[in-house]
């Protein structure tokens, strides 16, 4: 850079002088030639013009003197002028190399390729650790250029400076004292005769190239995240959105680019949903909430969505960033886990009070079927019969109840639903009102499930008995159909618990009332209802729901106000069809023996004991079981058979049995409950009962079990 000051000086110089010197000749041939010329046209006298010649030469000298002054006086002006812009300039260049952010260099490059450094600032010291000594100044930097990029760092400088174009190269560079960094190499050429001057500068875009990487790293990490983000200017314009989101929307990023977020709006929210959005985001906040997105196939979606505003260091708003994650299955999940634990919660309760109302059911029920049994009255019958048919439907409405909350013993069997729905058909003919027409259609020959055949019945007869209410004041049609469908994930209504495979489709639909949107997500809750006081219990749908769960199937409904209901069902479907028969009916059987009936609730003790005898066997009554403990260990052989209650004060009626067993092994024991949640048939045959009751029991189930478990035991005891 001073080289190229002092060069442009000398120039300078050389021109002032010569200047100075052609006006003096150019003056001085003037004046000799136009003197003498006048002085020989005006002067005649040889004497005068001696002394008009002397006083010519004097004033020659005078005025050549006089000018001479004034242009050395000009040019020594013009050089202090010139030399104190230079010094200024200098200075200004001196501190704007070191001011720049990298390091200023100029080279002088000639045809051949070599190139000789005239300026290096002092910052190569400061930024790259390197002397600014100008002679090492190339070949001490390309030392310390990074092996695998030298060789392209030297091939570009030597390819600008021979063609005499501008030169740019990236590249790491390692300094002295070990630390990596990325540098910038730019020059500027500029022909100065046979050489080129470059002027450049050194940058080091260590910080860049970090920015450049977290930069990619960050795009990266958005073109392959889950959530959907869309990008858009202080309009609303789009001007970004990921993969995820054309995943999620189904919108292509081509499709979406140029519009407004309104494309996805879904009309669940209202106005003054937008409206409090937007004001919180003009605030400069971000917003957050759940948001219902339309897909562009028409689908609801449901995202928990974040938008906030994007701001320059300087607070100057550039647009908006919206993630969006898709919460849809999550929310089915969610609805699927609160429903659940309603059924939980009500199971609880179920439990807690079937016990004691079983028990309040055992004497009614068997107390009206002993007066039955024994009076002849025809007059007394029918009001027996009102009786005993209030206390089948206390017991079934109990049985409900621990059905949905899966707390009711089940008999699972490979069955054929075809038969079960024919019967339904067949007990529904008869109380359905003639402006309903009912329809069939069983469209697979393969129909076998494995099911409790009471629940599937239980089923139908409450989903078409919904079906009728909701067609009581119109004409109608009832539609149960059965067929086969494959399900697989990708099913629309495939539920995330189910099992991937074949399933029996059960549809029963209506062409009623139909099912207010409002109340849709509710029909499966305990107690529900719709119907008017008195009319229902609300548990019927409850139980539904049960039943299909625990059967690892699943039921969903689609109702239009007005127009009807159709409920589907999808059971799984057993590879082998076996043909189900119902149990044979048989005669309440009689019998001789010596029973111990024990049990804690006197009502329920002399209940069976009349039902008992009345059967015509001999029975003992113990209302503790410490008390029948210590008269069976009074006489052990003295009993043909033990009835015990399960939950009973001091001592259960399994640890009972197991008392008693220990004594008598082949002792027949009948265990009896009015609900319990760890005792059932298998485990009461496991501690070595031969059988195993519910309450409420009727006169014909207590006789056949007493049979069975008889007819089992050893012979009659001794008295």
């Amino acid at each position: 850079m001073d080289a190229h000051m002092n060069s442009s000086s000398q120039r300078y110089n050389r021109y002032a002088i010569l200047k100075i010197i052609g006006i003096y000749i150019f003056f001085g041939v003037l004046w000799i030639y136009f003197s003498d010329t006048i002085l020989a046209w005006l002067v005649r006298d040889a004497n005068l013009m001696t002394y008009v010649q002397i006083s010519k030469g004097i004033l020659f000298i005078l005025i050549t003197a006089s000018l001479l002054y004034v242009l050395i006086h000009t040019y020594v002006d013009q050089l202090m002028r010139m030399n104190r812009t230079l010094q200024e300039r200098e200075i200004l260049l001196h501190s704007i190399a070191t001011n720049i952010p990298g390091v200023a260099y100029q080279f002088i490059a000639t045809d051949t390729g070599t190139c000789n450094v005239s300026y290096v600032s002092e910052k190569l010291t400061e930024t790259f650790g390197l002397s600014t000594e100008l002679d090492t100044f190339f070949p001490s930097f390309s030392d310390h250029v990074v092996e695998e990029d030298r060789s392209r760092f030297l091939d570009s400088l030597r390819e600008a400076v021979v063609s005499g174009t501008p030169w740019r190269f990236e590249g790491r560079f390692v300094r002295p004292d070990g630390e990596p960094l990325w540098f910038q190499a730019i020059a500027t050429p500029k022909r100065d005769g046979p050489s080129i001057l470059y002027h450049g500068v050194l940058l080091d875009i260590t910080e860049r190239k970090r920015a450049e990487e977290d930069l990619r790293r960050l795009n990266f990490a958005i073109e392959r995240a889950a959530e959907s983000v869309l990008i858009t200017d202080p309009n609303g314009v789009i001007q970004y959105v990921n993969p995820a989101f054309e995943k999620v929307t189904g919108y292509s990023r081509s499709e979406t680019i140029g519009r407004t977020p309104s494309l996805l709006k879904s009309g669940v929210q209202d106005h003054s949903f937008y409206e409090n959005l937007w004001k919180t985001l003009k605030s400069g906040v971000i917003w957050s909430g759940r948001i219902t997105n339309r897909r562009k196939d028409g689908k609801l979606i449901q995202a928990d969505s974040t938008i906030s505003p994007l701001l320059t260091s300087a607070g100057e708003l550039t647009g908006y960033i919206a993630l969006n994650r898709d919460i849809t299955e999550a929310v089915k999940l969610e609805t699927m886990l609160r429903q659940a634990q309603k059924m939980e919660a009500i199971g609880t309760l179920a439990g807690g009070i079937a016990h004691d109302f079983n028990n309040i059911l055992s004497a009614m029920m068997g107390y009206a079927e002993l007066a039955r049994f024994r009076t002849t009255d025809p007059q007394i019958q029918p009001y027996l019969e009102q009786i005993l048919k209030a206390c089948e439907r206390s017991r079934d409405l109990v049985k409900q109840i621990l059905t949905f909350s899966r707390r009711r013993e089940q008999e699972m069997k490979p069955m054929a639903v075809t038969p079960v729905v024919r019967e339904v058909m067949q007990l529904l003919r008869s109380s359905i009102p003639s402006t309903v027409e009912i329809r069939t259609s069983f469209e697979t020959p393969h129909d076998t499930v494995l099911a409790d055949p009471t629940q599937i019945h239980q089923v139908l007869m409450n989903l078409c008995t919904n079906a009728l209410h909701a067609m009581r004041d119109r004409e109608g049609v009832l539609d149960v159909r059965l067929g086969r469908q494959v399900l697989t994930a990708q099913s629309p209504v495939f539920d995330p618990g189910l099992k991937e495979g074949p399933y029996l489709q059960m549809v029963v639909s209506d062409t009623g009332e139909g099912i207010d949107p409002a109340v849709r997500d509710k029909i499966f809750d305990p107690f529900f209802t719709t119907k008017a006081s008195g009319e229902g219990t609300g548990l019927g749908l409850s139980v539904v729901y049960g039943i299909v769960k625990d059967h690892g199937g699943m039921i969903h409904v689609e109702s239009e106000p007005g127009k009807g209901t159709a409920f589907t069902i999808h059971l799984p479907l057993l590879d082998a069809e076996k043909k189900w028969e119902g149990p044979e009916m048989a005669l309440i059987p009689e019998g001789t023996g010596h029973i111990l009936y024990v049990d804690d609730e006197e009502p329920i003790a002399s209940l069976g004991w009349e039902m008992l005898t009345s059967l015509g066997y001999d029975v003992a009554v113990r209302l503790s079981s410490l008390d029948a403990l210590e008269a069976f260990r009074a006489n052990p052989q003295g009993y043909d058979l033990v009835i015990t209650d399960m939950t009973m004060p001091n001592m259960t009626g399994a640890r009972l049995a197991g008392e008693m067993l220990k004594i008598r092994p082949d002792l027949p024991v009948i265990l009896t409950t009015g609900f319990s949640e760890r005792m059932d048939r298998e485990e009461a045959q496991k501690l070595g009962c031969r059988d195993f009751l519910m309450k409420p029991v009727s006169l014909g189930d207590l006789a056949r079990a007493v049979k069975r478990a008889l007819e089992k035991g050893s012979e009659p005891a001794e008295r």
